[in-house]
């Protein structure tokens, strides 16, 4: 186990309300674990499913191996930076879209696995403090870089240097889309229709 955490405040995004005790699932590390972040807008992303319902919206079932995408990175200061990845995304993804998020209680064994500053995660069950319901996640992502707590990086915004780097980013996921067959092509195709030209 690696930098264990001292104990701050720590909060959950989620589309789920009325959760009482956050339970440990499988997700990107394999092993089953609650994600926690000391970063309040970076629990506000992910309170947004954005694939999951680009396929509910197409009324059929989402893959198995379902791709989660969620555009953000922090720049050399260690603000957040969301990312558009192709024009129009950030409206695509939040706007007019509602979630919940969570305070939380800080577990014993609460570390960082990842090369993501502010998150956390823990292998027990977590104890909810209290939770907001946050009616329009765009509209408050955008307060939020009004008052310079982010940066949102708009498409015809982002230097050319930078959108080849997520451009190389989703040619990748969209080769492993490509080699096991997955489903994920369909969100990859609706996305990003020019990549496929040249992956």
């Amino acid at each position: 186990m690696n930098n264990i955490y001292q104990p701050q405040q720590l909060y959950h995004g989620s589309n789920i309300g009325g959760l009482q005790v956050l339970v440990p699932s499988i997700s990107t590390h394999g092993s089953p674990y609650v994600y926690l972040t000391t970063n309040y807008e970076v629990a506000l992303i992910y309170t947004v499913r954005t694939v999951e319902q680009f396929y509910s919206k197409l009324r059929i079932p989402k893959p198995t191996d379902c791709y989660t995408f969620y555009p953000y990175g922090f720049n050399k200061n260690g603000k957040l930076v969301i990312h558009e990845y192709y024009p129009d995304a950030f409206d695509d993804i939040y706007g007019k879209q509602s979630g919940y998020v969570y305070t939380c209680t800080t577990p014993s064994d609460c570390h960082n696995p990842t090369n993501i500053g502010c998150a956390l995660v823990s292998s027990q069950s977590v104890s909810v403090l209290d939770c907001v319901y946050v009616a329009d996640v765009g509209e408050t992502l955008l307060r939020a870089e009004r008052e310079g707590k982010l940066i949102i990086m708009r498409y015809d915004q982002t230097p050319q240097s930078t959108r080849q780097v997520l451009d190389d980013m989703i040619r990748q996921d969209i080769k492993s889309a490509q080699e096991s067959n997955s489903d994920n092509l369909i969100y990859f195709r609706s996305k990003f229709p020019h990549l496929f030209e040249i992956v």
